[in-house]
């Protein structure tokens, strides 16, 4: 718990494991706790629980990581305005031209997302995936289609700063997430980001491909387990600034 002198909070790293199925997720650490000691340790020290989605309706890639991005649901809840949800459905391909402004909800002329408003505030801001879909997300806030800053002062309309992006031609290894979490630790250090995004798609590959309780899924939980391992040394062992 924070004490009201607590310093405030100027790093966020946000991060998302695609296709970690919480039912086996809290089974494996009930049963193998030494096989996820990061994950694990979420439980023991944060505020967490089994029981969540990020949207009751859609829990594909694209809808739902929207969800994420600007706390909206994808359809309209009963009883809400028509400007409330994002709309966006899809989660195929989108055009180079696509952005979530002009295929989602058609009430909403501009989708704010977590990356304008940090943005916008005289943060920095960073992606780093390991699905090419992310790229509608790069495509949305860029120079071109990011609303105009008129919080304070005038920082531009590209709304993230930094993005990496690993997967090639549909495919996701093991190779290409690795290469995405190395690069993001090393620019992190450098960089130290306000905000970051930092999204793990290897469970997901695996278990479309092999199945969600397939020993090779559980192996590919085990890896990410060691990557958040490299995450909390970074901010533990490597301290970000606070400043």
């Amino acid at each position: 718990m924070l004490s009201r002198s607590a310093s405030a909070v100027i790093h966020v790293i946000h991060i998302s494991v695609d296709g970690l199925r919480v039912d086996l997720l809290e089974a494996n650490i009930n049963t193998s706790p030494l096989d996820h000691p990061k994950f694990k340790r979420f439980v023991d020290e944060g505020a967490t629980t089994f029981n969540a989605r990020t949207d009751y309706t859609y829990t594909n890639t694209l809808p739902n990581h929207t969800s994420m991005l600007t706390g909206r649901p994808v359809e309209q809840p009963v009883g809400a305005t028509n400007t409330t949800h994002h709309g966006y459905t899809s989660d195929g391909t989108f055009s180079d031209s696509s952005t979530l402004h002009d295929s989602g909800n058609p009430n909403l002329p501009y989708v704010s997302s977590i990356f304008d408003v940090v943005h916008d505030n005289g943060l920095s801001t960073a992606l780093y995936a390991s699905k090419d879909k992310f790229s509608l997300y790069v495509q949305s806030y860029s120079t071109a289609t990011g609303a105009l800053d008129i919080t304070g002062p005038d920082n531009g309309r590209d709304k993230i700063g930094t993005h990496l992006i690993t997967e090639e031609f549909g495919i996701v290894d093991s190779n290409l997430v690795s290469l995405m979490h190395t690069n993001y630790l090393s620019d992190m250090a450098a960089n130290e980001y306000n905000y970051s995004f930092l999204h793990y798609a290897l469970p997901d590959s695996i278990g479309h491909s092999g199945g969600w309780e397939s020993e090779s899924w559980n192996s590919s939980v085990e890896l990410i387990d060691g990557y958040l391992g490299d995450v909390f040394d970074l901010v533990e062992v490597n301290p970000i600034r606070k400043s």
